[in-house]
């Protein structure tokens, strides 16, 4: 394999390696630099796929090397985090139901990996956006600019949010990709209004923008899928 394919790969390892710092970070209760990984690992798994497309470089031991990745970082960190999250704030009765995230993500990939309709659209919430929702929750709560701790230290919050997150990831609910694949107004409209609202969600809310941008792309998703 030469150098052509090493590129995206490269951004594949970069994902993996922040993955495995969040865990360790998450195990020591240092909730908000491993959530902070995990979101910079997002922009190295956006870049593996945008390098290897550019460069023509997609290959088998890409696509595993990618989805083994995002097992880790987006499936197993979170978890991680979730858990001591739980236990961060006093609830270790639920706290085991962080687990479902890691064992919704192997599905979801699995899935993925399989699945032909999804090689330009997905089928379940992707693993990335899932993993940036269940982040949000501790960045939201360090810095909680809105009074909204309370509301999110409830049992109810710790139960409902990685059983709701999970049901998302292996649901058979049909999104639209974020992959740009031409600039044509037509084809990505729904991409470009995500983007344009995003950017008004993260100037508003900081943090609080980030489950807001993930529930506003099932919206739009459901939206797409009324109108076709």
């Amino acid at each position: 394999m030469n150098l052509r394919y090493w590129i995206p790969n490269g951004f594949t390892l970069g994902n993996l390696l922040l993955g495995m710092i969040a865990i360790t970070r998450a195990t020591k209760g240092d909730l908000v630099f491993a959530a902070y990984c995990i979101a910079l690992a997002t922009v190295f798994d956006f870049l593996d796929g945008f390098m290897a497309r550019m460069l023509q470089a997609q290959s088998g031991f890409g696509k595993d090397l990618d989805s083994l990745a995002d097992m880790v970082t987006f499936g197993v960190a979170p978890s991680i985090l979730w858990y001591n999250y739980a236990v961060h704030i006093g609830d270790h009765t639920y706290n085991y139901l962080a687990l479902l995230l890691g064992l919704a993500a192997a599905v979801r990939l699995a899935r993925f990996n399989n699945d032909p309709r999804q090689s330009n659209s997905f089928i379940g919430l992707p693993t990335p956006a899932a993993a940036l929702f269940m982040i949000s929750i501790p960045l939201i709560l360090e810095f909680d600019e809105f009074g909204m701790a309370e509301n999110l230290k409830s049992t109810g919050a710790v139960v409902l949010t990685p059983i709701f997150i999970a049901l998302l990831m292996i649901s058979p609910l049909p999104l639209f990709s974020l992959k740009f694949r031409n600039l044509n107004w037509e084809d990505n409209k729904h991409r470009y209004g995500l983007i344009v609202l995003s950017v008004g969600f993260i100037a508003l809310f900081n943090f609080l923008a980030i489950p807001l941008i993930v529930v506003t792309y099932i919206l739009l998703s459901l939206l797409r899928n009324f109108a076709s």
